[in-house]
């Protein structure tokens, strides 16, 4: 994934920011987006590339897009304890690119 999912939320932001029509849920392609990183960057992948890419796309995807998800608190919390985890157990280097 990479830098895909963060350049296209610069690029389009209101279309991820939109309800996903898709999965006809309320909700939106950035909340998928970050569920699929924050399970890359989960300890089931420790020690794999996929986690370091996953932290490196969470970062950028939280640059791009922070003053809205600065309003969901819900998703922040599962961003802050996905880094917090970074940083404990199977220390990942790349946690770090995440936080400003």
């Amino acid at each position: 994934m990479g830098r895909l999912i963060p350049t296209l939320a610069a690029a389009f932001p209101q279309i991820f920011l939109r309800p996903n029509d898709f999965t006809g849920a309320s909700d939106t392609f950035l909340s998928v987006s970050i569920r699929h990183l924050l399970d890359e960057v989960g300890e089931k992948h420790a020690g794999r590339p996929e986690r370091a890419h996953g932290f490196m796309s969470l970062g950028l995807l939280f640059r791009s897009l922070s003053v809205y998800l600065a309003q969901k608190t819900d998703l922040l919390v599962e961003i802050m304890t996905a880094i917090q985890r970074g940083f404990e157990q199977n220390f990942c280097i790349e946690a770090t690119k995440v936080l400003p």
